[in-house]
């Protein structure tokens, strides 16, 4: 603990929890086989990894976390051989490697399994269509909904929007026209013109594709400049909150009409005075009571800003960050030689066809003598404590701070950390993946800084 003080390093890990891995190396297994759930500490309640010891023969384990000497039930007994390993241990992913799922039993359920659900809006209004943002969402969202048409469970729903809300009957047969609109002009208290906007997408692709394609034609001669950005998400979010799922919205100008509405001027003076850290605060209120219901009713929100008009961009990412969702700036679209467009196609496509995990909850242990101290990422912080994802993707990342409680150099030769996230995968399994390692504990100051990862380090300080 001294040694910690002296040093003044922060002491961190970051921890990409749902990481893609390449092709070329080992997936993440899957352990299924414990009837009861996972093997679990009885004192700490961490779960059982590479980094226990097994004693009295392999009757025992002890928690590398706590140090706590836990039974080993009939069922999972084994010898252990001259060395003290269990025999069995190359054969049970738990016990051999540091990141491994745990198939979750029904006491891991609030409710049943959500299935995984996607709600774009997208801005049809004059600026959007004369500025490409209609067509590079229209091709981007098709090509998205094509690659996941094969997804058994898969949810979307499409509405669009300007001055007013546009939604649509996806559930119409597929040899119908165009699905029908329904028009909502309420945008100061927005709510679902339609019972049900979300559709299979397996049933319905004919129909949602039909209605991409003709997007483009049917708002090709408007005249509407408004936007009414904030009073779309919300209701894409009334239509995800029986469900829970993302919301993706695309717009090309600042919310200008309804709730939501941003109100903060740009203020180039303020560029190096005392009030340009005004500017970094939140000033409309809406977006982060939109959280907070989002949260509840597991929503999350992805936001692209396609806009160069000035944006209060501190307001509006309240939602994103609080939902584990993304705010993406993309400012010159249709004023650039088309990198704008190819990024917006690309980030577009990437945050439907990313690999996600749904209601997502996420504790960070660690050994005795370290304590967790603080939590930094897009996350929603109950107040008992527990860091919740509404929807966690694959590029999500989180970096978490320790504090040296008491002294640690006795007779441990390691401090481990252990992260366990508890998600729903997109197949529709409630399941459990932990990441455990054990860092070296040494009292060497040279060999402390030889061996600091400036990346951790530096995404907290």
């Amino acid at each position: 603990k001294e040694l910690a003080n002296r040093t003044s390093l922060p002491i961190a890990v970051t921890c990409q929890p749902l990481a893609t891995i390449p092709d070329d190396e080992q997936q993440v297994p899957l352990v299924s086989d414990h009837s009861q759930g996972p093997i679990r500490c009885r004192r700490c309640r961490g779960y059982i990894n590479c980094h226990v010891q097994f004693v009295d023969g392999g009757r025992h384990w002890t928690c590398n976390l706590c140090g706590m000497q836990n039974g080993v039930e009939p069922d999972y007994f084994c010898t252990l051989d001259a060395h003290g390993v269990r025999r069995d241990a190359a054969e049970r992913p738990e016990l051999s490697r540091g990141s491994v799922d745990f198939l979750a039993s029904q006491e891991y359920f609030n409710r049943p399994a959500m299935a995984p659900a996607i709600m774009y809006a997208i801005d049809v209004s004059a600026t959007a269509v004369r500025g490409g943002l209609l067509h590079a969402s229209v091709q981007a969202i098709r090509e998205s909904v094509q690659a996941l048409a094969n997804h058994q469970t898969m949810m979307v729903g499409i509405i669009t929007f300007d001055a007013q809300i546009h939604f649509y009957n996806l559930h119409s047969e597929a040899s119908a026209d165009i699905p029908a609109m329904s028009v909502l002009s309420d945008v100061d208290d927005p709510f679902l013109a339609t019972p049900s906007s979300l559709v299979k997408l397996s049933d319905k692709l004919a129909n949602i594709l039909k209605l991409l394609d003709a997007l483009p034609s049917l708002f090709a001669q408007t005249q509407i400049g408004e936007s009414a950005a904030g009073a779309a998400v919300r209701a894409a979010s009334l239509a995800l909150a029986q469900n829970g799922g993302k919301v993706v919205c695309v717009f090309s100008s600042p919310p200008t009409l309804g709730v939501g509405k941003l109100s903060r001027l740009d203020d180039q003076n303020a560029i190096g005075s005392d009030r340009e850290k005004k500017l970094h605060a939140v000033d409309c209120k809406f977006y982060s009571s939109l959280a907070e219901e989002c949260c509840a009713s597991q929503v999350s929100i992805d936001l692209f800003a396609c806009t160069s008009l000035f944006t209060d961009v501190a307001s509006m990412c309240a939602v994103c960050r609080s939902t584990g969702g993304e705010m993406h700036y993309i400012p010159k679209l249709g004023q650039d030689n088309g990198s704008a467009y190819f990024k917006l196609l690309s980030d577009l496509k990437r945050v439907t066809l990313r690999p996600c995990g749904y209601e997502a909850v996420l504790r960070v242990r660690c050994s005795a003598g370290l304590a967790v101290q603080d939590y930094y990422g897009a996350f929603h912080k109950t107040p008992e404590g527990d860091i919740e994802f509404p929807v966690i993707d694959a590029d999500k990342a989180l970096a978490v701070t320790f504090k040296v409680e008491s002294d640690m150099s006795g007779d441990k030769s390691h401090a481990s950390i252990q992260c366990a996230l508890l998600f729903t995968a997109s197949d529709g399994t409630r399941r459990i993946r932990v990441h455990t390692i054990a860092a070296p504990i040494s009292n060497n100051i040279s060999a402390i800084f030889k061996s600091a990862d400036l990346d951790a380090l530096i995404n907290v300080t």
